[in-house]
């Protein structure tokens, strides 16, 4: 196989759902409302998460929505589309610091960001990899979160 080839077994790619729900919980821990959160895995795995800020505790009360998005090229970004002079904006905001942060650390992100969008400057560090290219490593990692807890972690 060669480097820019995806392995044709899928069963070597990662379910990327496991992590995309431990971020899920660590928001709702938070008391960031979840709405819902879907995943795709075409040859790109992707995520949406649509957020449920209180309009009255968010900068983005006049978003049409508040999305948490993630690839696994890219990392966690947050788009908010707002309508302004009659164009659709949507400016995303990229956590950076990687393609799979801790959940924790996204939670702690995404809530500084609602309130204090001028403190959270986007990171437009990535993309951190490609994938068409397998990564052993990243799949481990990824395959970790399907595993739950290390033991001794609470």
């Amino acid at each position: 196989m060669t480097a820019t080839e995806l392995p044709t077994d899928h069963r070597e790619r990662a379910d990327h759902r496991p992590y995309v729900d431990a971020v899920c919980a660590a928001l709702e821990a938070q008391e960031i409302g979840v709405e819902a959160c879907q995943t795709s895995a075409t040859r790109l795995r992707e995520a949406t998460v649509r957020l449920t800020p209180d309009p009255e505790e968010t900068a983005f009360g006049e978003a049409e929505e508040v999305l948490l998005r993630w690839t696994e090229e890219a990392g966690w970004f947050l788009v908010a589309p707002t309508v302004h002079e009659g164009q659709r904006l949507e400016l995303p905001w990229h956590m950076g610091f990687g393609v799979l942060p801790d959940p924790d650390e996204v939670a702690v992100w995404v809530a500084v960001l609602l309130t204090r969008p001028d403190a959270t400057p986007s990171r437009e560090d990535g993309p951190y990899r490609s994938h068409t290219e397998y990564d052993p490593e990243f799949e481990r990692a990824l395959r970790s979160y399907a595993q739950g807890p290390a033991a001794g972690d609470d």
